[in-house]
Order: C-alpha cells, then sequence, then structure tokens
C-alpha cells in the first residue's frame, strides 16, 4: 500500500507486506497498530499538556473522580468530552469507580473507540440501540463489520449492550456486570493499585 493510497490513520506497509495471514493480523500489523496508538497518545498528551489522556471519571462527580498520578482527569458536560452515547459516559464512569485506567473516544484508523485499556490492547465497546435492528438484539450488518475489523486489527472486544445495561437498578450491579465480562487480566491489573 503506497503513502497516496493509504487510510489515514492506519499503518503504512511496504508494497507486497501482507497485514494478514490467514484471515488474521500479522504481527507486523500489531506491532504498527500498537505504535500508532502510541503516537497519539503521545499528541493528546503534548496538546493538553499531561503526562496521559485518563478517562475514568468526571470531574465534579466527587467520590468517582480518582487521582491517578500524572493523569488528565476527563472533563465533560453533557456528552462531549470524548463519549459518544449517556451509556458510554455511565459505563466510563463505572470503569472509573472500579479504578480501571482507559482512553475514551481515542481515533484507531477510520474508527473512534469507546473505552480502550491500552495495557490489554481491549477496547469496551458500549452498544447503543442504534446499533441494533429495531426491537431486536440482532447487531446491524455495519455494527457486525465494525467489530470484525476491529478485531482484524488486533483488539480484543468486550461489548455493553444497552438492554443488558440499562436493566441494572444500581452501580453495584454494573460493577459486578464488568467484572463477569472484562478480561481478567485487566481486572488483575486494577485489584493490586
Amino acid at each position: 500500500m503506497s503513502p497516496e493510497t493509504a487510510s489515514p490513520g492506519m499503518p503504512e506497509t511496504p508494497a507486497g507486506t501482507f497485514l494478514f495471514a490467514h484471515g488474521k493480523p500479522t504481527e507486523k500489523f500489531q506491532s504498527q497498530t500498537r505504535e500508532l496508538l502510541t503516537d497519539k497518545i503521545a499528541q493528546a498528551e503534548k496538546m493538553y499538556g499531561v503526562e496521559s489522556v485518563y478517562g475514568g471519571g468526571v470531574e465534579g462527580e466527587g467520590e468517582n473522580v480518582h487521582a491517578y498520578p500524572g493523569r488528565l482527569k476527563e472533563k465533560a458536560s453533557g456528552i462531549g468530552g470524548g463519549y459518544t452515547s449517556h451509556l458510554h459516559k455511565d459505563v466510563s464512569r463505572v470503569l472509573g469507580m472500579m479504578r480501571i485506567e482507559h482512553l475514551n473516544g481515542l481515533k484507531a484508523g477510520p474508527f473512534i473507540l469507546d473505552a480502550f485499556h491500552p495495557e490489554t490492547s481491549t477496547i469496551i465497546e458500549v452498544n447503543p440501540p442504534f446499533q441494533f435492528y429495531a426491537n431486536t438484539q440482532h447487531y446491524t450488518a455495519l455494527s457486525k463489520r465494525r467489530h470484525e475489523l476491529l478485531r482484524a486489527m488486533g483488539f480484543t472486544l468486550v461489548h455493553i449492550p444497552h438492554q443488558s445495561w440499562n436493566r441494572m437498578a444500581d452501580d453495584d450491579q454494573k460493577i459486578q456486570y464488568l467484572k463477569s465480562h472484562l478480561p481478567r487480566r485487566m481486572l488483575d491489573m486494577h485489584t493490586h493499585k
């Protein structure tokens, strides 16, 4: 893929280099994607003048704001602030209560990631109603394709469907739900802090 035909934000590869082998991303592609994300994080750090961008909690919500050393507490009013929906904002808030550091609204290739955990290359993908066919629990073809492409880029995806999230009555249920769906490695990393 030449620089002229490369997609903006996607790793460039010399002609004849394969990004995928047997339907899976190559190590080179995964490495280039990680480098790209590292560059994007560095750009955000430079732009905001901080060590790193942290999306776990919204300033002004008292006990839900956790001061991690060298982390920027994301300021948000309304949806803005890197959130794609009220559902995303609520999931991010609960991740913050669990002290799981994550990035909100990070661009990866043609996609904006809901919540990204860099240490495990995990995307926490919130699934609002528009990702489903009306009155069903079936993802739209467009949503399925997005999920396939994100997996092909080497990410682990954790889905948080709006139907499941909205049935939970309180934060304790939401925390238990996330504990049962997030990768064990991610949870173990944050229980020792």
